[in-house]
């Protein structure tokens, strides 16, 4: 009789030889290399004061990509609707409950 404890049993980590396919990364215009490199490393205000300036270019491809970076880094309009909804229901439930 065979004990099959001692074999060892490979993870399911090890059994997958496909790796998850990856997106291509995007081209980085070398206009937008300093705020790319901001947004990276969390740095949003820098980013915020680096895409202002690159809004006016004249180029359309760096304004869009200004634009899209910026896009990513405002604030959601949703995330404050949602904010404001729930400091007005904990508003309403602390005044019905304790005065």
């Amino acid at each position: 009789m065979t004990d099959d404890s001692d074999e060892k049993k490979p993870d399911a980590a090890a059994q997958s030889s496909v790796e998850p396919e990856l997106s291509e990364p995007q081209r980085v215009l070398p206009e937008l290399g300093d705020a790319q490199r901001a947004f990276d490393v969390g740095n949003y205000t820098r980013v915020r004061e680096l895409t202002e300036e690159l809004l006016g270019d004249s180029n359309d491809e760096v304004r869009q990509a200004a634009q899209s970076l910026r896009r990513r880094v405002s604030v959601d309009p949703f995330q404050v609707g949602l904010l404001l909804a729930c400091l007005a229901f904990f508003v309403y439930i602390t005044w019905h409950y304790v005065f």
